[in-house]
């Protein structure tokens, strides 16, 4: 057990927790899942009761926010896919009778140039007419220009981190960059001019906060034109700076 990075264990009394190994650069090396055994009508999407997979779009996430274990799993640098190699799952997916795609990321726009080359592929093989997909971004990394075309694309939903309805409790969550409760109703707005639902996600009960805030978030959340809303416990997960 000593030879195995990345491991805890016990050896009589003592926990020793072996050192992680080294970040593999180039993600594409994994591969993509093996779904031969898998009968996906046993895993349909909510809301459109059809089929999906997810799909590894990139890992890492620079931001700061202190709820948020990312980059404890996926570290801060993001480590995006070749486009080839993200294409190329797509058709395997079709293969089997999979169109639904949870492009799985932190967030997509992480790398604009890269979303949209991306976008380029997906409509220059014509997958936009076979394929219907959702994802995850910041509000502060999304524009009008990118969020058309991520719709004939075949996005249909756009979920955001909105967590808050003051900046008061975003600064305290270290939310960071350009992210604030005026960029978040601008980049929902975006998203519902396109036709893309907007799925906000929001925390209740964040250190610091008190019952005038939460209700703020609540108003906030009820104004925007979202199509779902989901509210959280602030949990201090393992790995996050909260914890």
């Amino acid at each position: 057990l000593s030879g195995v990075q990345g491991i805890a264990y016990r050896d009589g009394d003592k926990i020793i927790d072996n050192e992680l190994p080294p970040t593999v650069e180039d993600i594409d090396f994994f591969g993509f899942p093996d779904w031969n055994d898998i009968n996906f009508k046993n895993y349909p999407l909510p809301v459109k009761n059809r089929p999906f997979s997810l799909i590894s779009f990139s890992r890492g996430c620079p931001y700061p926010c202190s709820y948020c274990a990312a980059a404890t799993y996926y570290g801060k640098k993001i480590r995006k896919r070749k486009v080839d190699s993200l294409i190329a799952e797509i058709e395997y997916n079709l293969d089997y009778g999979v169109k639904d795609f949870l492009f799985w990321t932190e967030l997509i726009s992480g790398d604009l140039e890269y979303l949209d080359e991306v976008l380029e592929a997906i409509l220059e093989k014509n997958l936009h007419k076979q394929i219907r997909w959702v994802c995850n971004s910041r509000v502060d990394r999304l524009n009008e220009d990118i969020v058309r075309k991520m719709k004939k694309a075949g996005c249909w939903q756009i979920a955001f981190g909105l967590e808050f309805g003051t900046n008061k409790a975003l600064k305290l969550a270290k939310k960071g960059a350009g992210a604030s409760i005026e960029i978040g109703r601008e980049a929902v707005e975006i998203v519902d001019r396109a036709g893309i639902a907007a799925d906000g996600h929001f925390i209740i009960g964040y250190p610091g906060e008190d019952e005038n805030d939460i209700e703020e978030t609540i108003r906030y959340a009820a104004s925007l034109p979202l199509t779902f809303a989901h509210f959280y416990m602030a949990t201090p997960f393992p790995g996050s700076p909260l914890y």
